[in-house]
């Protein structure tokens, strides 16, 4: 489509707001009839292919351009009628939050009622772009209160995390850390929040031998899936039978929508839905912000042994916002399977193989869902650990610590083994030091004994079936009393950290101006001089045994492709005194390989010492600068110059670390009231979260571009 096009479209869309009467896009005077909703995710949320609002999934020319009545959607600092396009940019046309709206009004069946649109989605994003302070979080939503009544979260998001090393770990926390950020920026922590699975994944098939490779995608599928498991008011949408955008041919119209004999041929793409896909989708959003109850997957599939009792539950297997009492039925099912009204399926195959069924879930309101039920029925076999041998993270002699073998059938993250029966599993020690216990559930902890201080202890896990046992060895390194290694760049306080012998893993598709794994730095202008990134020294969480450092990726754009000196600098509050800040700084220039071309690692023999970056597969890394600020007691900016030669990006990294004994000496500042406001003013009016906690320490980053010598 040409300018013409579009212009033609636009005005046609103000057209038929005039025909239908701007009475339809008012915001209703009583707020309660006004249903606000936030739609967050990535492409699938965002929309199709291009200009699929103008053709269908067969390729002719069927256009979908009208403002959908009683839809409003928040852009440009206002509500506007919501029409496809919803979301402007140029990969995106018809977009799953319209026909959420339109199911939800029809479900609903309040005509007084209009729905409001707030939408945060872009093809390609990772989850830490949706981190709270970042450029894809809501944070317009605590202004928009006096509009309507909030209602509900959709999210949609979670394939720009299945690939690369390390992606998918940090999902779950980051998921729901920005939940909980959204609820509490409403002061609504009960706010429905509605998950839609990816479209490339099967969450609930049956564990396959030497498929670990997926772990990516089934961790993201399970925590989607499962999201009811973490948090209270949430549910889960599958995409099955959802249609995908498939190959066609595509019957080019012109200005008119005369067909004008030209075609496109659109490719096979199964990651994205098509239009009657996301329509679908977002029928079924509807239905579950509404606490209709959804199986999960369909089919769902359940595990059996030929000549062994099964002893199963569907609870699980459903997704239900409120949680409520729900009944099951069960149709079309073997003579040997009965499925009772509480979801429990008892019975015993006699052969391998597959037996096929329908199921029904009724909850107290009389919703309905169906799905089709697989009883997959394979041979007996013992669990098997995936690897000889398996390492954690450090201990602390003198401390206790708790950890564990890393296994769940349902849950991918846990895949230290393969057991396709999904039978009871008792763990047992096998040798190790005495300090050390290992539960029948797989935990294992104690406090590791002073004498072991700066050694490795290793000790074996049996794990045993009715099928048979096998044994795995897993290693520890126990450290003293020294120097360990701090990292702030978790989520938020509660989040775990990341912990010892983790890389990080970058390459030419690496997001930049990104902190991994995800805070964005606070950028309050285009000029590079006045990049400015702040963070909160009292989230560092000084944690024993966690040694670490964090990277900045910055984009060579941001230099303009200005060679010349440049300067970091960052504002420090007294760690130097106790502790070690060493900051790092490299050229680097990836090339074209989409695989990972430089590594940032921490090891756990590093102490004092700046984190080991290293490049590979052709990618062109070089020192610019470093220094380690210890002994710089007085608080201040701290500066570092390096050379800029034109090209490539710039990695920054911070490494930090501070003896135990010191915890309690760092000096923590008080900011008053003015110090705030004026600390607001130089980021350009952005706060950082801790600021607004009492006795925080901020830290500031700046890059200037110094003048010539």
């Amino acid at each position: 489509m040409n300018k013409l096009t579009i212009l033609l479209a636009v005005v046609a869309i103000f057209a038929n707001i005039a025909s239908a009467g701007e009475k339809d896009w008012e915001i209703p005077k009583d707020k309660k009839d006004f249903h606000i909703f936030v739609c967050l995710g990535q492409s699938n949320m965002a929309g199709g292919f291009k200009e699929s609002h103008l053709y269908n999934d067969k390729g002719q020319y069927d256009p979908v351009t009208d403002p959908e009545p009683r839809v409003l959607v928040y852009r440009a600092g206002g509500w506007r009628p919501a029409a496809h396009p919803l979301i402007k940019h140029n990969k995106v046309s018809f977009s799953l939050p319209i026909p959420f709206a339109k199911k939800y009004l029809e479900l609903l069946g309040d005509p007084k009622v209009k729905v409001g649109l707030v939408t945060k989605a872009y093809g390609g994003k990772q989850i830490g772009f949706f981190v709270k302070g970042n450029a894809m979080y809501p944070g317009v939503l605590s202004r928009l209160k006096k509009s309507g009544a909030f209602k509900g979260i959709l999210w949609h998001q979670g394939e720009s995390n299945t690939t690369g090393v390390g992606r998918y770990v940090y999902f779950k926390d980051n998921l729901l850390g920005i939940v909980r950020d959204v609820r509490s920026d409403l002061d609504m922590p009960a706010l429905p929040f509605v998950t839609g699975q990816l479209t490339r994944m099967s969450s609930n098939s049956v564990p396959q031998k030497g498929h670990f490779g997926s772990e990516s995608c089934g961790t993201i599928t399970r925590v989607l899936a499962d999201i009811g498991d973490y948090i209270d008011n949430a549910a889960h949408v599958r995409s099955s039978n959802c249609g995908l955008c498939v190959e066609h041919t595509r019957y080019l119209a012109d200005d008119e929508g005369k067909p004008t004999g030209k075609t496109m041929k659109m490719p096979n793409n199964t990651i994205h839905f098509n239009r009657s896909g996301l329509t679908t989708m977002g029928h079924r959003y509807a239905r579950a912000i509404l606490d209709c109850p959804s199986f999960k997957n369909n089919p769902v599939r359940l595990p059996a042994v030929p000549g062994r009792a099964i002893n199963a539950s569907l609870v699980r297997e459903v997704s239900d916002l409120s949680r409520d009492k729900l009944t099951f039925t069960g149709g079309e099912l073997p003579d040997w399977l009965t499925v009772k009204p509480d979801g429990s399926v008892s019975g015993t195959p006699p052969a391998v193989g597959e037996y096929k069924g329908r199921l029904t879930v009724t909850d107290k309101s009389g919703w309905v869902d169906k799905s089709d039920l697989i009883i997959q029925v394979t041979k007996a076999a013992a669990p098997v650990f995936n690897a000889d041998a398996f390492k954690r993270s450090p201990v602390i002699a003198g401390q206790a610590f708790s950890n564990g073998v890393r296994y769940g059938f349902h849950k991918t993250w846990s895949s230290e083994l393969y057991e396709p029966n999904n039978d009871k599993l008792t763990f047992s020690k096998v040798g190790g030091p005495d300090w050390l216990t290992v539960s029948p559930d797989g935990k294992f902890s104690g406090a590791p004994a002073i004498s072991d201080a700066g050694k490795t202890v290793k000790f074996k896990v049996k794990v045993a079936d009715a099928d048979g046992s096998d044994t795995g060895e897993y290693s520890m390194k126990v450290l003293g009393d020294e120097t360990v290694w701090f990292d702030s760049f978790d989520y938020l306080p509660d989040i775990r950290t990341l912990q010892v012998d983790e890389t990080f893993e970058l390459n030419a598709k690496s997001p930049r101006d990104v902190y991994f794994p995800g805070v964005s730095p606070r950028n309050t202008k285009k000029k590079i001089s006045d990049l400015f990134i702040g963070i909160a020294a009292n989230g560092y969480k000084f944690r024993r045994g966690s040694l670490k450092s964090f990277s900045i990726l910055l984009n060579g754009r941001r230099f303009g492709g200005r060679a010349g000196d440049y300067r970091f600098g960052f504002r420090q509050y007294g760690v130097g005194k106790y502790g070690h800040v060493i900051v790092s700084i490299y050229g680097v220039e990836f090339g074209k390989s989409p695989e990972a071309a430089v590594t940032v690692q921490r090891e756990g023999k590093l102490y004092a010492v700046a984190a080991p970056v290293t490049a590979r597969r052709g990618a062109k890394l070089r020192k610019l600068a470093e220094k380690n600020y210890k002994d710089t007691p007085k608080a201040g900016l701290q500066a570092l110059d390096f050379e800029y030669g034109g090209t490539g990006d710039v990695l920054l990294v911070f490494s930090a670390s501070i003896k135990p004994e010191d915890l309690g000496k760092i000096k923590t500042v008080r900011l008053s009231r003015s110090q705030k406001r004026k600390k607001q003013r130089e980021t350009g009016g952005i706060q950082p979260p801790a600021l607004k906690e009492s006795g925080a320490d901020l830290d500031d980053f700046r890059i200037t571009r110094t003048p010539k010598r």
